[in-house]
């Protein structure tokens, strides 16, 4: 991501290298490549004046940018998953403690990265874009938790 100066890792290396095993191809990577470009141009266009959120982008991408499909995004996590301590405890992600005195902040809003059984990548990030010129991108890994994984 060192390329994408409007994006900032604050994830887990760890649950994103250990996708490669179950995509020895690396379709998700390919996937989760494109997704970090539209991130990337999103946050320029949201600077611009462009852009009012990411799904808004998503659903109206310019042509000569990169975009990735809105039904493969979700704004944010469903009541059920906020409701439940435990599953909202899985998605609260580090950030800088510029964004978060606490260092962490829930981060609801996620790609689908693919559908595969179990494991079904997602990324998860903050749009802090309005604040600081940034998304924070907090995990890219196998499916956290739900009432319908777990």
């Amino acid at each position: 991501m060192g390329t994408l100066d409007a994006l900032v890792w604050t994830g887990d290396e760890k649950a994103t290298i250990d996708l490669d095993v179950h995509d020895p191809v690396a379709r998700w990577a390919g996937k989760t490549w494109e997704i970090l470009l539209a991130l990337q141009d999103y946050a320029v266009e949201r600077v611009a004046g462009r852009a009012l959120n990411v799904d808004q982008y998503l659903n109206h991408t310019p042509p000569h940018l990169h975009g990735y499909s809105a039904n493969r995004h979700a704004v944010d996590e469903s009541k059920s998953v906020q409701a439940s301590a435990k599953h909202s405890a899985a998605r609260m992600l580090r950030v800088p403690r510029h964004v978060d005195a606490s260092g962490r902040i829930f981060m609801g809003a996620h790609f689908e990265i693919a559908q595969s059984g179990l494991i079904s990548p997602r990324m998860h990030y903050l749009d802090n874009v309005h604040r600081d010129g940034r998304l924070y991108i907090g995990y890219i890994g196998p499916h956290l938790p739900t009432d319908q994984t777990n």
